[in-house]
């Protein structure tokens, strides 16, 4: 597995980053995936659409 590292997201992806990291918390999930994370990321840093996201976690994190 390649090693993801973190970007240095700018305030407002950060404000929108924990707020999703907050609300997953409240459900009682973390994002502990360093693929998950670095998704998170691209999708706060406005680098890729929410449909881009939902394709790639689609194909990255198959439902068992």
């Amino acid at each position: 597995m390649a090693i993801i590292a973190r970007r240095t997201l700018t305030p407002e992806a950060q404000a929108e980053h924990d707020f999703a990291s907050a609300a997953l918390a409240v459900a009682g999930h973390e994002v502990t995936d360093p693929a998950a994370r670095d998704l998170l990321d691209r999708y706060s840093m406005r680098e890729i659409s929410i449909e881009d996201a939902i394709a790639e976690a689609a194909r990255s994190f198959p439902a068992s």
